[in-house]
């Protein structure tokens, strides 16, 4: 596996085990342990890293070479509106782990291009 991708990866795992400490903390009734962090806090960070994880999953994905449909699959809903903001973001964050081998920009807008089509 390319290096940038691991790094995609791992930053991917960072923000995944972070997501179940807030989601524990986001219990106003039953709550188990120490809190730290504030219920609504909690909630805000847990809605604010679910949006982040998509669009990383996404772009995690595309990079391997995945096809989008397999990676996400309410993207290819005929109602999804938001396709064109979620594959520009996912652009986004793959430009910031770009491949080794070649540019990012050539290999993932050729792969966009094809999904869209």
């Amino acid at each position: 596996m390319r290096k940038n991708i691991q790094e995609l990866k791992n930053a991917i795992n960072e923000i995944a085990t972070t997501q179940k400490v807030l989601k524990q903390n986001r219990k106003t009734v039953n709550f188990i342990g120490e809190r730290s962090i504030s219920a609504y806090e909690a909630a805000y960070k847990v809605q604010s890293n679910k949006y982040e994880l998509r669009h990383m999953y996404l772009a995690y994905g595309i990079l391997r070479g995945k096809d989008l449909k397999t990676i996400d699959s309410g993207v290819g809903k005929p109602f999804d509106v938001n396709k064109p903001l979620l594959l520009d973001y996912a652009n986004k964050i793959a430009e910031k782990y770009p491949f080794e081998e070649e540019p990012v920009s050539e290999g993932f807008i050729s792969s966009i291009k094809k999904l869209v089509a």
